[in-house]
């Protein structure tokens, strides 16, 4: 969940469109947050069927952004 949290953040707060595995790595350390082995595994698991948190953008390789479902997992809105 910390995932999405960290790309839906970079969008509000640093007008980041989408996010890749060197910026999310940068996002938890700006917050803080344990480094993960490997950020880009983690965000395809997070844009997998099972969770639909995230989405890959179409013709950006590697880039990531929270979906809505994604949001309303983690977010209060």
């Amino acid at each position: 969940r910390r995932i999405v949290v960290a790309a839906e953040a970079a969008r509000r707060f640093f007008g980041m469109e989408s996010v890749d595995g060197s910026e999310l790595a940068w996002l938890f350390n700006l917050a803080g947050w344990r480094q993960s082995h490997n950020f880009t595994q983690t965000l395809r698991n997070a844009a997998r069927d099972k969770f639909r948190w995230l989405e890959r953008l179409p013709g950006r390789t590697g880039r990531y952004t929270a979906t809505a479902q994604g949001r309303a997992v983690t977010l209060d809105e």
